[in-house]
């Protein structure tokens, strides 16, 4: 097994031919956590610094848990198969080359300075398939490179 660091991503060859690739990608979109986290800790401190005298504590423990939850627990590792002919996404679809008329990779409109939320994509038949789900952008190109090399196609 051969790992590329910078790039974030192990690279493993399967008994029938692809390329298997582990990374750690995330568990939903980039901007959801935050919202999740900084909203209720917003309404709590509201209410709580008028009402009571735990209003300030109470906001930041929530605060404490929306960065522990954005920047640990919103982490999964994720696997995509890559084929001479097709490519298997994260959900475990497959999409054949021949049908790809796009690949590459994107950066995520919810994305911010602390959470990168690039993903690498893939146009097939009309249909624009998220096949590795959010990583960094750094992952993100580096499986784009690798899904080149394995086809052997050219893409835009």
């Amino acid at each position: 097994m051969s790992t590329a660091p910078k790039q974030g991503y192990a690279r493993t060859q399967t008994a029938d031919g692809g390329f298997q690739y582990t990374y750690r990608g995330l568990r939903l979109a980039p901007g959801l956590p935050a919202v999740m986290g900084i909203l209720p800790a917003l309404i709590i401190f509201v209410m709580g610094a008028v009402s009571t005298p735990f209003g300030f504590p109470l906001f930041i423990l929530v605060l404490i848990y929306a960065f522990v939850f954005i920047k640990f627990v919103n982490k999964t590792t994720r696997t995509i198969t890559i084929y001479p002919d097709r490519i298997v996404t994260y959900k475990g679809q497959t999409i054949a080359f021949r049908d790809i008329t796009h690949l590459g990779w994107e950066t995520s409109a919810q994305s911010t300075r602390f959470i990168d939320g690039s993903f690498l994509k893939a146009q097939a038949l009309g249909v624009i398939y998220n096949v590795s789900g959010h990583t960094t952008q750094a992952t993100a190109m580096g499986l784009h490179n690798e899904a080149k090399q394995i086809s052997e196609i050219s893409y835009t």
